[in-house]
């Protein structure tokens, strides 16, 4: 699961300072996730990343057209420090707040989400091998070639094989 996640700055006369940085590991934007059993999880990355704060600033709305009123980001969602975050069928609600300088938080519109079934008895059984600690900490590396994940790939291999958009 990767979300993007946009800031725009609606403001009409004042420019908007911010961290770029929208990934969970450097602690400004936190998400929180509604599960279908109606339960909601805050997503906790595997490990936090320490910085200093890179300041962009967001001109205003109606002074840029050349999209200097907005930064976007992809954050990859689906395994952290607790394991999957998407590992059942169902609707999952994904809301976002970014906490910017001072006192500034921003929440983002709710997202929703739906995980469905397997459609076969062999991807259910594909589905309980990917939901592994191997696959899900490689995921989250965007690839690793520590030999204690290297079985993973396999698995990896077969998901990429038999999914809908490579036929």
């Amino acid at each position: 699961m990767v979300i993007e996640v946009r800031l725009r700055n609606l403001l009409t006369a004042l420019p908007l300072p911010l961290d770029p940085r929208l990934n969970p590991e450097y602690g400004n934007v936190t998400f929180f996730i509604r599960r279908p059993s109606g339960r909601i999880v805050q997503y906790a990355p595997v490990m936090c990343k320490s910085a200093p704060p890179e300041l962009k600033v967001l001109t205003p709305a109606q002074a840029a057209t050349d999209g200097r009123d907005r930064h976007s980001a992809s954050v990859f969602l689906s395994y952290g420090k607790y394991g999957y975050y998407f590992d059942e069928p169902g609707d999952y609600l994904v809301r976002a707040t970014y906490q910017g300088p001072g006192n500034m938080v921003i929440p983002s519109n709710p997202l929703t989400v739906r995980v469905g079934r397997p459609n076969t008895l062999e991807d259910d059984r594909l589905g309980a091998d990917f939901f592994s600690y191997e696959v899900g900490v490689s995921l989250y590396l965007y690839g690793s070639r520590s030999p204690r994940l290297a079985k993973c790939w396999n698995v990896l291999q077969e998901v990429a094989e038999r999914a809908p958009w490579t036929r």
